[in-house]
């Protein structure tokens, strides 16, 4: 593949997908934004397209690039989110062509039979790209600038309180998110198919890598020990009396389910090893 082709990347003003669409500028590729919503402050030589995964939409009838990377995601637990994120994930498809190499950015979380309603989801999206002669690669928790790490950060920034479930002993494996991004290059350069787990080979108890983000900010963390049982009372009183809480009953079910993937086989066939999660805390905290 020439490094000059053009990559479309879905969910272009999240976190990863920002993220993306800098690094690929960066080495040269001609990038495609498709959002939702398009900014009022735009990239240079970025092409910005309106698609709404919610209903499918597009501005362009079709999209002329080399690669599609899909990180856009409607998050929920409620049957419209997982039919809105399937549907858009077949309709988005449909402006591409065959030849066009598809990349979906699923999650080590992603399984058939998870309890999660995440995991199934991210596992229905998979099997929709692999149909399409496409591919998923699954990254660990992604560390940088932003995302589910950066609300952890700024919320430990101003409070200390850290709970943990079942003595905070889940398996937690990290990768940060520019080596998420040399991956997918790799991917594209060799045109390589199936499903890859990428993240740090390995996992970290879930206390101490707080333990460790905690130590890198300067803060001293307050553990607090909440049983799932307990944990299951609050969110089901919360939903009665209509209050929102941080951690859903989906979030729950992923905590208690966590389990450890290797990764360092999948590591080596793409040709990028993740470093560990120290290293990858310092350079999304310097970075």
């Amino acid at each position: 593949m020439q490094s000059k082709v053009t990559i479309a990347i879905t969910g272009a003003n999240g976190f990863l997908g920002s993220a993306l669409t800098s690094w690929f500028l960066s080495k040269g590729y001609n990038v495609i934004a498709m959002v939702r919503t398009i900014p009022k402050q735009q990239q240079s030589n970025v092409k910005y397209v309106h698609f709404d995964l919610a209903d499918g939409r597009c501005s362009e009838s079709k999209i002329d690039a080399d690669v599609l990377i899909h990180t856009a995601y409607i998050p929920g637990t409620d049957t419209n989110a997982y039919e809105h994120n399937i549907s858009g994930t077949r309709a988005l498809l449909k402006l591409f062509s065959p030849s066009v190499l598809k990349i979906f950015i699923s999650s080590i979380s992603a399984d058939p039979d998870s309890k999660a309603i995440y995991g199934r989801q991210k596992a229905e999206i998979e099997k929709i790209f692999l149909q399409d002669n496409g591919t998923a690669i699954r990254p660990g928790l992604i560390l940088g600038n932003g995302g589910v790490f950066g609300k952890m950060k700024n919320y430990l920034q101003k409070k200390r309180n850290i709970p943990v479930f079942n003595g905070g002993t889940q398996p937690v494996q990290t990768v940060y998110v520019n080596d998420l991004a040399k991956a997918i290059e790799q991917i594209m350069l060799h045109q390589l198919s199936g499903v890859f787990t990428f993240c740090e080979h390995d996992p970290v108890h879930y206390r101490e890598f707080y333990s460790e983000l905690c130590r890198q900010i300067g803060v001293q963390p307050r553990f607090i020990s909440i049983p799932y049982w307990v944990a299951g009372c609050l969110i089901a009183c919360a939903k009665v009396i209509g209050i929102t809480l941080p951690i859903n009953r989906d979030n729950l079910e992923g905590l208690r389910n966590m389990k450890a993937h290797p990764s360092i086989e999948d590591a080596k066939r793409i040709g990028v090893i993740p470093e560990d999660y120290r290293s990858n805390l310092r350079r999304s905290l310097n970075g």
